[in-house]
């Protein structure tokens, strides 16, 4: 579990997974926090796996959008499934993707929203051996 400087409930899975609760309301200095925890866990691997849980997400300031742009747009390829929250949440968290795919750079970066945690935790691992098995990782 994270003792970071962030609010958000963070798990490694190593080699290349991070689960993180989206919980509460935060801003851009907590979204930079995030993604120095996640830079220190895997920031060598050659993609990334995000299981993001939004059930508890509140409001995302400006500047938390704009961080989470600037570092998503960092990162290597990615998969990411989100679950759980309602259509508020699942409203924010589908234009947050959007913006991310604009910085994609040509990184492969694969999104899903997952009816539950059962959901996503089958297509993340599925994610997981596709990317494995892929001859760039």
């Amino acid at each position: 579990m994270s003792t970071s400087a962030h609010p958000f409930p963070l798990e490694h899975e190593p080699p290349y997974l991070i689960r993180i609760t989206m919980a509460g309301d935060f801003d851009g200095d907590a979204i930079h926090a995030l993604f120095d925890e996640i830079d220190q866990l895997i920031g060598e691997q050659p993609f990334w796996l995000f299981h993001v849980d939004i059930s508890e997400l509140g409001h995302a300031s400006p500047s938390a959008r704009r961080a989470g742009a600037e570092r998503i747009g960092k990162t290597p390829g990615y998969s990411l499934v989100l679950y759980g929250g309602g259509l508020a949440q699942r409203a924010v968290s589908t234009l947050f993707l959007k913006v991310a795919e604009l910085f994609s750079g040509g990184r492969e970066v694969v999104t899903k929203f997952a009816k539950d945690r059962d959901a996503a935790d089958e297509w993340i691992a599925a994610e997981q051996r596709r990317r494995e098995a892929a001859p760039s990782g």
